[in-house]
């Protein structure tokens, strides 16, 4: 069963930290150099990257199942929107439901804070994911294009979700 726990202390990003070093390049091997691998995993995902998001108000879960930790959720919510910002499992917990169980979580949370969307950016390469998000309703609304300082280009895909079909 997965638990999903908010994220406090040190000790629990340093757990994030070392998820993060074997997942990305897991997850992104395929689709992105590895010095682009690294440099999203040493500004988005180590500890120090983390330690920011913490202080400045970023939502960080871990995820675990019984005592294990088998991934991470970070999102912020502004006006009206939930914006999912790192959503990972390590190997052994992918395509196992807990990605359906983490969207069961973000949707009660958003119910309970009258939130209506939901947004995402996910590389156009990653056609697993884009197809897991379309399955939860989102839709592709834009393309984005990331500039690293190594000089490489990250083309993505913003996607959204609207938790409420306005009726008119």
């Amino acid at each position: 069963m997965l638990t999903i726990k908010t994220v406090d202390c040190e000790d629990q990003l340093r757990i994030i930290d070392e998820l993060a070093a074997t997942i990305l390049p897991e997850v992104y091997k395929e689709i992105m150099p590895s010095d682009d691998i690294q440099f999203l995993y040493q500004h988005y995902h180590s500890f120090e990257a983390l330690k920011q998001n913490l202080k400045e108000g970023v939502n960080i879960k871990l995820l675990f199942e019984e005592d294990e930790p088998i991934g991470y959720l970070t999102f912020i919510i502004s006006k009206q929107c939930l914006q999912i910002e790192k959503l990972y499992f390590t190997k052994n917990f992918r395509n196992k439901g807990y990605g359906n169980t983490v969207f069961s979580f973000i949707d009660e949370l958003m119910r309970n804070a009258k939130l209506n969307k939901q947004r995402l950016v996910v590389h156009k390469a990653n056609t697993k994911a884009i197809s897991f998000y379309k399955k939860k309703g989102f839709r592709c609304i834009k393309p984005l294009e990331h500039f690293f300082d190594n000089g490489h280009t990250v083309h993505s895909y913003v996607m959204e979700k609207d938790l409420y079909k306005i009726k008119i």
